[in-house]
């Protein structure tokens, strides 16, 4: 009873102190900060947290509502189990600071365990069996094992049961280790390797083999040489072709199989595996020739062919190559070619019924190509014209260029340059020859060549009878020895017939006269005359003689000529600027051609070279000059 007076006393006499003074302090309310969950593994051992912010100097003190997981020191705890619990923080008060407490989830997880060093073991495949020994580890779970790389060439070199591992075959495996997790660790693996030595045998050859099915049937496989006394097994890779029972083989098809020999592990040897291959025939077929193939590249679509197969006795299928795959590709029976060039392409049929492979056929493969040559342009010349020096276009072939010409007469050629000759049109080919897989090919031009304007003279007026024989024209003077041609205005009173002229019926007519290009000569101005048909005279018998008076003289009455009115020729003006021609004319119509072509009067657009400008006023020719045109 004292000891609680006493309390009480201390407590009245404290708060007496607090009021007596409570006009001098004013308390403060402390402030905290959050706290986030606290989460620590048990194999960590201790963890000293740090308090909540606070704006108080308090002091800090802990507790935790599960003294199974951690103790506490100040602010330190030590780790004791795994679980989960409320950890407060309680801050003292501290002055005008009233006392503040936070509390905040913390657990204790599963702590990971520390495994120990596991060297690499060793055994001999004498001692049958190996007993496996875990590394040390700070849990206490239990272990279990696997193996894995424990297979080599199909076959197991060492078993697993529980931690005992029984021993098969000289090598090396893998061996997986688990430990499961308890309630205060997490689960744990590792690997390590066991070796498993053994003696290798000393194996002598295996040699490959080759059997005509047609001359042997079942045979006896002999079994190396060995230093190992471990029994053999056979097996094939192919069972079309043969199948082995124990050592005895079987041919069954015809082709190409792998056998392989395993010896099995003995008397401390490891096991030994050796292979060759097994090769059975048949008669070859019949096979005819592989055609030479020669393809453009662009002829068809994709620049893709089927190959046509060689003839043969057999039904095997056919096996296609070329033996630079750059020039042209093979897929199945389906060629392709990629660029030029010269290569080989083979053939080889495989085995069907009685027949065995054929021998491989080889034939020429050449894929050529055209070179692009461009249009070159049309030239206009006059006959006189300088040589033209032929340019020959860019090509990727190196072949060699000639030209050739339609018409010599008027362009001949010398080597790539062009001679003018006389009046007309000629086709100039320019060729460039085959060139290694670059085919031969050209293009073509024309070249129009106009002729100079021939001197001529005129016709006389001509006077026929109707009913007089056929006329021969006299044809007018001139220094071309072009042709004559001859028309009428009015065929009804006069015409032409097989060159002469032909009266028909009593008039008057025009008759016009062209000559025609011949040698250097283009065709002439066209002369006119008039024609002339009158009625033939009647002839009357001869009448007596009757005296006629003597009349008397008439004064004769001369009539007084008419002025003959000339047309006057149109002044004309050609001027070249560019590339163009402009004609003028003042003075009357008239028509205007360049190199041969009729074109307006004014501004004409013209092409490089000469240009020969004509222009004629009533069928007459009054203008005539060649302009070079650059």
């Amino acid at each position: 009873m004292r000891k609680l007076f006493l309390s009480a006393a201390i407590v009245i006499s404290t708060t007496s102190l607090l009021v007596s003074q409570s006009s001098l302090v004013v308390a403060t309310t402390t402030q905290l900060g959050p706290l986030s969950i606290i989460t620590v593994p048990l194999d960590q051992k201790t963890i000293t947290v740090t308090p909540p912010t606070s704006n108080s100097p308090g002091q800090w003190s802990l507790s935790l509502d599960n003294s199974a997981i951690a103790s506490i020191n100040g602010l330190t705890l030590t780790l004791l189990g795994v679980g989960v619990g409320q950890l407060t923080f309680t801050q003292a008060a501290s002055g005008a600071y009233t006392s503040a407490s936070r509390t905040t989830v913390f657990r204790v997880t599963p702590g990971t365990p520390v495994l120990g060093a596991w060297a690499p073991l060793t055994t001999a495949l004498t001692t049958g069996q190996y007993q496996i020994t875990p590394p040390t580890s700070t849990s206490n779970g239990l272990w279990s094992y696997s193996l894995s790389n424990n297979v080599v060439d199909g076959y197991t070199i060492a078993t697993l049961s529980g931690n005992t591992i029984t021993l098969q075959d000289g090598g090396t495996v893998t061996i997986n280790a688990a430990q499961q997790s308890t309630s205060t660790y997490l689960s744990a693996t590792t690997t390590n390797t066991l070796q498993i030595t053994a003696i290798k045998p000393v194996v002598g050859p295996f040699s490959d083999l080759t059997v005509s099915k047609d001359s042997l049937g079942t045979f006896n496989l002999k079994a190396p040489t060995s230093t190992s006394p471990g029994p053999w097994q056979f097996s094939s890779s192919n069972l079309s072709v043969a199948t082995i029972t124990g050592t005895l083989v079987n041919p069954v098809g015809i082709g190409t199989t792998v056998i392989t020999a395993h010896q099995l592990p003995l008397s401390g040897y490891q096991s030994a595996t050796v292979t060759m291959t097994l090769t059975i025939t048949a008669t070859p077929p019949t096979v005819g020739a592989l055609t030479p193939i020669t393809y453009t590249l662009g002829s068809v679509t994709n620049n893709s062919v089927q190959i046509v197969p060689p003839t043969s006795n057999s039904n095997g299928s056919w096996i296609f190559s070329v033996a630079d795959p750059t020039i042209a590709s093979v897929n199945g029976s389906m060629l392709t070619f990629l660029k030029a060039g010269k290569t080989t392409i083979s053939a080889k049929q495989n085995p069907s019924g009685n027949f065995g492979f054929s021998n491989q056929i080889t034939s020429a493969l050449t894929v050529n190509q055209k070179t692009i040559i461009p249009s070159l342009p049309n030239l206009n010349q006059v006959v006189g014209d300088p040589t033209i020096e032929i340019t020959p276009p860019t090509s990727q072939s190196t072949g060699a260029w000639t030209l050739t010409s339609s018409d010599p007469t008027v362009v001949s050629v010398n080597g790539l340059a062009l001679i003018v000759g006389n009046a007309g049109t000629a086709t100039i080919t320019l060729s460039q020859a085959a060139q290694g897989t670059w085919l031969a090919n050209s293009t073509t031009f024309t070249v129009g060549v106009s002729g100079l304007v021939p001197t001529i003279g005129s016709l006389a007026p001509i006077n026929l009878t109707l009913g007089s024989t056929p006329a021969t024209i006299v044809n007018p003077t001139s220094n071309s020895t072009g042709a004559w041609s001859y028309s009428t205005s009015n065929p009804a009173i006069a015409k032409i017939v097989n060159g002469q002229l032909v009266a028909v019926t009593v008039g008057t007519t025009k008759l016009s006269a062209v000559q025609k290009p011949a040698g250097k000569y283009g065709q002439s101005n066209t002369v006119q005359t008039t024609v002339t048909i009158k009625t033939a005279p009647i002839v009357s018998p001869t009448p007596a003689p009757t005296v006629i008076p003597k009349p008397k003289p008439t004064p004769s009455v001369t009539p007084t000529p008419r002025p003959t009115h000339r047309p006057v020729v149109p002044t004309v003006i050609v001027k070249a600027s560019g590339r163009y021609i402009n004609i003028t004319s003042k003075g009357g119509p008239v028509v205007a051609h360049i190199n041969g072509k009729l074109v307006k009067i004014g501004k004409n657009k013209v092409l490089p070279g000469s240009s020969l400008v004509v222009v004629e006023f009533q069928s007459r020719i009054i203008y005539s000059k060649v302009f070079v045109i650059k």
